[in-house]
């Protein structure tokens, strides 16, 4: 043999390789496999009761941080279908945020991106909230997101 064979050799099995289907190893969930409404583990919203209320009413931030926690599943269940994005539901309306996850979630259904649900997870820590005004508060949180 001489020197040249083993570069031959390795170039030759670079090809086979490569011209095998390149979809072969690649999996593609269908919406059935991915359904969030059977597959998503985490607490059903209750329906507020007077209590509840009264609480909110009294200390606005558990209230802030009940509706913030509200949001973030949604926006968990945006990254699993976000063709399905509640993006009104969980921005404010004119927010740089609300801009931002439209776009987002646009480019994501383009490309046909979505996260798998049970893969990695999301954890995070609110580190204070200010009430900017009736109705609006910035929660500024410290968090880790290993979602795939």
């Amino acid at each position: 043999m001489s020197r040249s064979s083993p570069l031959f050799l390795i170039v030759l099995v670079g090809l086979l390789g490569c011209a095998s289907d390149p979809e072969a190893n690649t999996w593609r969930p269908t919406s059935a496999e991915i359904d969030p409404i059977s597959v998503i583990d985490e607490p059903v919203p209750t329906p507020k009761d007077d209590s509840q209320d009264a609480m909110a009413s009294s200390n606005p931030r558990t209230a802030i941080t009940r509706d913030f926690a509200t949001a973030i599943s949604a926006r968990i269940r945006c990254g699993e279908r976000p063709d399905r994005c509640a993006i009104t539901q969980i921005t404010a309306s004119g927010s740089e945020y609300r801009s931002f996850l439209a776009n987002l979630m646009t480019e994501r259904v383009e490309a046909g991106f979505r996260t798998l649900p049970g893969i990695g997870e999301f954890r995070y820590r609110i580190e204070s909230i200010e009430v900017t005004d009736i109705g609006r508060a910035v929660v500024h949180t410290c968090s880790l997101d290993s979602v795939v």
